[in-house]
């Protein structure tokens, strides 16, 4: 590869490069540093934003590129031409990878088609002779590059429809404008960059489409700031359930996808003795406690309902139930999985137990304020009653809710047989009673 640099020389880069094709080179090598500088700092900042860690990366890479393309006077071939091109696509894997990091996706291999386009190509050596052909190679891998991101950006969900579809035409353009660059490689097959007479227009319509870029990006960013901040306004910054406001913001979308017929139910969650723990155990295996114990309870209401902690060691869970019989049945189905599985805390292995009160009403008559404060009367009655128990304010009157658990059931099992036992006691006793009077 070495032994062709006199050929090479003569094939990306002349001596006499285009002063405007020069300064555009310039320009996008500034412009991308300064917003890779950008990215990184964010990132730096804030780690969870692996978005910008990736986009940093991304313009790095296309700004080392750009730069050594322009180092082509002094720079040997290998490096200015070949390497220099390798590193410049290499951003594409990267920019993909940030943008499906956005949705929680994983990195695809196919992100990294352009850059092992031209891998394959420039490891041909008749391909590698030749200045059309090459420049051709580099103008397909870039249109691919560009295509895949707007692919990206078009099933993904990290932003409005309507920005995530301004993107995927900005970049359809550069895939486009990169196809032209191919096409015109092919057909008038220049031997140098001196020879590209349109090559300052290619490179005119790439920086305004990075510009066009960078104006839609901080529009992305800006609105994704915001919903964080309302995610985090909108959450406990202990356990990260949804807090009051989270939850009365939530419950339009919710009672909206509420299947026709079917009940609102208002759970009142409260652990009991929560202060035992913290007063023995110290506060904070009492926050590890209400940690998993909102994971929990939030991993089993997922599907048909919301989670809220209201304060202290008191949550609140909305479902939609299709009877009164359903909705406590779910909830005492959460009352035993909580009871029967320890804690793993600091302080070691912790039991935990909780009182319930539930209300319901149809989903048209539902009033927030008014559950709470039948779901609160039910369960002061669970507490009263031993807690460890559910209640349910039904029809201006409140329930026990009969459990099904594998102890009480046994226990109910006892009681019964107990009661068989002492009715044939009787039975036996009044007929030998009955036998010893008529033997008189």
């Amino acid at each position: 590869m070495l032994a062709d640099s006199a050929v090479i020389r003569n094939e990306f880069v002349e001596s006499n490069p285009v002063p405007s094709f020069t300064i555009i080179t310039y320009l996008w090598v500034a412009q991308a540093l300064t917003m890779a500088g950008l990215f990184l700092f964010i990132w730096s900042n804030d780690r969870s934003q692996r978005l910008f860690l990736f986009w940093g990366i991304g313009f790095l890479t296309h700004a080392t590129g750009s730069a050594l393309m322009g180092m082509r006077d002094f720079a040997p071939e290998v490096i200015s031409g070949l390497l220099a091109v390798s590193i410049l696509l290499s951003s594409f894997f990267f920019l993909v990878t940030g943008l499906r990091h956005c949705d929680g996706r994983q990195p695809a291999g196919w992100a990294a088609i352009p850059l092992l386009l031209w891998i394959a190509a420039i490891s041909v050596p008749d391909i590698r002779a030749v200045f059309a052909l090459k420049l051709a190679v580099y103008g397909l891998a870039a249109a691919t590059g560009y295509l895949l991101l707007a692919l990206t950006a078009l099933t993904g969900r990290f932003s409005s429809t309507r920005y995530r579809r301004a993107l995927a035409v900005i970049w359809t353009i550069q895939a486009m404008n990169s196809g032209s660059l191919m096409v015109a490689a092919l057909v008038h097959a220049p031997q140098g960059l001196k020879d590209m007479a349109q090559g300052p227009i290619y490179g005119m319509i790439g920086m305004a489409c990075f510009v066009a870029m960078l104006v839609v990006g901080a529009k992305i960013v800006q609105d994704q700031s915001e919903s964080k901040l309302r995610r985090l306004i909108a959450r406990d910054p202990l356990t990260g359930a949804l807090n009051r406001r989270g939850l009365t913001e939530a419950l339009p979308e919710f009672r909206a996808e509420i299947p026709e017929g079917n009940l609102v139910a208002l759970v009142i969650f409260d652990l009991d003795h929560f202060k035992t723990i913290n007063d023995s155990y110290g506060h904070q295996a009492g926050d590890q406690v209400l940690v998993e114990y909102s994971r929990r309870c939030a991993a089993m209401l997922r599907s048909s309902g919301l989670f809220c902690r209201s304060g202290g060691e008191e949550f609140i869970g909305v479902i939609h139930a299709g009877s009164d019989q359903e909705a406590a049945q779910l909830a005492e189905s959460i009352r035993r999985r909580i009871a029967e599985t320890p804690f793993q805390t600091d302080a070691g292995s912790l039991k935990v137990t909780m009182s319930l009160g539930i209300a319901t009403t149809s989903a048209d008559l539902f009033d927030l304020e008014v559950l709470m404060k039948q779901a609160d009367k039910a369960l002061y009655v669970a507490k009263e009653a031993g807690r460890n128990r559910s209640a349910i304010f039904r029809d201006d009157k409140i329930q026990i809710v009969k459990t099904a658990s594998p102890e009480h059931l046994a226990q109910e099992v006892d009681d019964q047989a107990d009661r068989q036992v002492a009715v044939l006691r009787r039975i036996t006793e009044f007929a030998i009673a009955a036998k010893t009077r008529s033997t008189r």
